[in-house]
């Protein structure tokens, strides 16, 4: 009877165990469905903040460009003496324009590449270029206006 008790004992130990172990790996198996969910999420995120500080930059640019275009056609008609060094700030604001584009545009390219490759971008280093591009734009912009200050003098 002890033998049979003992038997009984050691066959429920090992079922339980194994139950054990069966809920263990469903578990883990649910964590890691659970883990890819929260993983495309973060990726999914990722990609929208993106291209919305994308918008958001690309609107700045385009109405930096719609500011230097009025600034041209005042150029024009502005007296040759104010007219070299407006030429001159307005041939520097264009080259600075063009270079945050294509500082953008090169960023984007490097975000697409992450992205199909999977590889994890850091969100320091992707905010870090969204505060450097924002400052770029800021004093662009400020420049800009600048520009259009000294025109009306």
């Amino acid at each position: 009877m002890k033998t049979l008790t003992l038997v009984l004992i050691a066959i429920m130990t090992l079922l339980g165990c194994n139950q054990s172990a069966d809920r263990r790996a469903t578990m883990v198996k649910q964590e890691t469905k659970d883990i890819e969910t929260g993983s495309d999420t973060v990726k999914t995120k990722r990609i929208a903040v993106w291209h919305r500080f994308k918008l958001e930059s690309d609107s700045a640019i385009a109405k930096m460009d719609n500011d230097l275009l009025n600034l041209q056609a005042k150029l024009a008609k502005a007296n040759s003496k104010d007219r070299a060094k407006l030429d001159d700030d307005y041939n520097k604001l264009k080259i600075e324009i063009a270079r945050l584009k294509e500082k953008i545009r090169q960023k984007n390219v490097a975000f697409d590449n992450d992205m199909q490759h999977a590889k994890d971008m850091t969100l320091q280093e992707n905010e870090q270029f969204k505060k450097d591009v924002k400052n770029d734009i800021d004093k662009l912009g400020k420049s800009v206006d600048q520009l259009f200050k000294d025109d009306k003098k």
